[in-house]
């Protein structure tokens, strides 16, 4: 992290350790083995951090910009402005929560 964010704030640390040993446990209690569970703990924490930021950047209550194509962006970002319909639930927990699911699942096959 570049600094000391001390024990509460920080990605690596007890406080950290305890909540990624709880998590591997649950996974190795469904399966997984301890280096796949850790693996997938990794790329979960990444993407929730992710996600995380991407919904802080937006300002509660206002629509972005995108969400209301003009014809200028239809035609320069097609593929975004036809999917637009849906751009609520871009950022939903209900898509956070499905790309979670799709994380485990594409895991379990491997």
């Amino acid at each position: 992290l570049g600094h000391d964010m001390g024990e509460h704030g920080a990605l690596d640390g007890p406080v950290a350790w305890k909540a990624a040993e709880h998590l591997i446990g649950v996974m190795v209690g469904h399966g997984f083995d301890p280096h796949k569970a850790g693996d997938l703990f990794t790329t979960l924490l990444t993407y929730t951090i992710g996600f995380s930021l991407v919904r802080l950047g937006r300002t509660p209550g206002v629509a972005s910009a995108a969400a209301h194509p003009t014809e200028d962006m239809r035609g320069r970002y097609p593929h975004l402005a036809s999917g637009l319909t849906h751009y609520a639930d871009w950022l939903s927990t209900g898509s956070f929560e499905r790309g979670v699911h799709t994380f485990i699942q594409a895991w379990k096959l491997r």
